[in-house]
Formats: structure tokens, sequence, C-alpha cells
């Protein structure tokens, strides 16, 4: 049962459909880029990031310490996939640096 439910929420952060859920607090890939040489902007989505890595291996496997790019490793992941995808958002973003992290 926790492994269909982890399954059910995991496809529901990388669904396609930006309308399938309620993405709270998610800044999208255009309002990142805009403020990324601020310092300020930077640690928000460093933050978001954490919160987002921490709460998905609540429902799914745990990372392992020494997989986990640090923290300019993986705001910088997200500056690289918002450049290849303007048009998505912080939450897809990091639902597929939770996948990389784990391969």
């Amino acid at each position: 049962m926790k492994k269909i439910l982890s399954i059910i929420i995991l496809y529901v952060f990388c669904s396609a459909n930006a309308n399938a859920i309620a993405r709270l607090g998610a800044f999208d890939c255009g309002t990142i880029l805009k403020y990324k040489e601020i310092k300020d902007s930077q640690e928000s989505v460093e933050d978001w990031l954490n919160g987002f890595l921490t709460a998905v291996q609540l429902t799914r496997k745990p990372l392992k310490e020494g997989n986990i790019p640090s923290s300019n490793g993986r705001y910088f992941w997200v500056i690289k996939f918002c450049e290849e995808n303007p048009l998505s958002d912080i939450s897809e973003a990091a639902a597929q640096l939770y996948l990389e992290i784990t391969k």
C-alpha cells in the first residue's frame, strides 16, 4: 500500500498537467531565471528544494547522503533545468532532481 501511495504521489509531482495539483509556493522557471543573481532568491530556491527533498523521502526511499549534491549544486541544477524548460516550475525541477539523485 505504501509503495502504491508513493508511486501516485511521485506521478502527481511529475505530471505534465500544470493543473494536476496546487503547487503552493512553487516558483516558475521564468522567475527563477530572472532573479538568479540575487542571493535572497538563490536562498529561497535552495530552501524550497530542501523542503521538497525532505518531504518526498517520507513517501519514497530515503536519499543516500553521499549521493546528494551540495546546496549550490542543487541550485545550479535547477538553473540549468529552467534554462532548458523555461515554461516549467520548481516543483517539476525538484521532482526531476530527486529522480536523478536516486538513479
